[in-house]
């Protein structure tokens, strides 16, 4: 899961890196940013992965009765 969010010392980072740098060396100016927003959301969401497992889902949500 680390390497998959880009941690820099393992393989997610540098095939990430690599990639961006291609892309900006090959013009693609707006790639690049977009490959950045999406790698963030990758992050958040595999931080949540844990964290849901480890501390459970949502509390219920209390209702008033119906009159």
């Amino acid at each position: 899961m680390f390497s998959y969010v880009g941690i820099p010392p393992l393989a997610g980072f540098c095939s990430k890196f690599y990639l961006f740098f291609a892309a900006l060396g090959c013009g693609a100016y707006f790639l690049a940013p977009v490959g950045v927003v999406t790698s963030v959301i990758g992050c958040w969401a595999a931080g949540r992965l844990p964290r849901v497992s480890k501390f459970g889902g949502p509390k219920a949500v209390l209702r008033a009765p119906d009159t």
